[in-house]
């Protein structure tokens, strides 16, 4: 069944197009149309609107560009799920974030163990190459869905007392505060937009080519000593990173 459509202005006041993604757009916030629903067809909605299908493509490819509803080649158009927030640059708890915002968090420990850092991990800890470290591979998710895609390089002495089954439950900074008496102080952190790689488009179930974001991440003690790398993917469709900052 298609909704009762808002009437449009045709006094050439406002291009139709843009009336159309606007009483939609509304239509979404109000929950008329609710996360996950199927729109009515284009030939529904031009009948709808008394306008043409041209119209109506142009109406929906804005409210595409705006993240609010997602084309499923085949299938239809469907009101996009509201992505989840996490917050840049802060010392922030992944468990804690997504249990904010009303989803069940979960962490899956897929390697833990000892490793000899490479070139590109001992660049960041500022140690010999064939240091050995310890490796932390992690899938982090809100309900079933996996977000992020995360290895840590932890120096041995740091992260020694940490246990596998405690890290499924808790998060890194927080055991090592509380186990190992370890405070980080600092985190500095690079972020590139990218195209997911293949095998980390596989572990957070998107097809080959989606974009997401990609993380280097270095946590460090207070005298700037760096003790955890973070090599960190995120996907781009349901995670939105935020920044906040204050005036000085």
């Amino acid at each position: 069944m298609v909704l009762p459509l808002p009437s449009l202005k045709r006094d050439g006041s406002s291009p139709l197009y843009y009336q159309i993604k606007e009483n939609l757009s509304l239509m979404i916030k109000k929950g008329l149309f609710k996360p996950g629903d199927k729109l009515p067809t284009e030939k529904e909605l031009a009948a709808g609107f008394d306008v043409s299908d041209i119209t109506i493509k142009k109406a929906l490819k804005e409210l595409e560009l705006l993240g609010l509803i997602t084309r499923k080649p085949g299938k239809g158009t469907f009101v996009k799920t509201k992505s989840l927030s996490y917050p840049l640059f802060k010392f922030t708890n992944f468990v804690e974030q997504i249990r904010q915002q009303g989803h069940q968090p979960y962490t899956k420990v897929l390697r833990f163990d000892k490793y000899k850092a490479d070139k590109d991990v001992v660049h960041y800890l500022q140690k010999k190459e064939g240091t050995e470290v310890l490796i932390l591979e992690r899938l982090r998710f809100a309900d079933k869905t996996p977000l992020v895609y995360q290895t840590s390089y932890i120096i041995s002495e740091v992260g020694n007392k940490i246990t596998k089954t405690e890290l499924e439950r808790r998060s890194l900074y927080e055991m090592l505060r509380d186990i190992s008496g370890i405070w980080i102080t600092k985190v500095r952190e690079e972020l590139q937009a990218i195209i997911l790689p293949p095998f980390e488009s596989k572990m957070l179930n998107v097809k080959k080519g989606s974009p997401g974001f990609f993380s280097n991440r270095i946590a460090y003690l207070k005298d700037d000593v760096p003790v955890v790398y973070d090599r960190v993917f995120v996907r781009g469709d349901k995670l939105i990173l935020v920044s906040e900052a204050k005036a000085e």
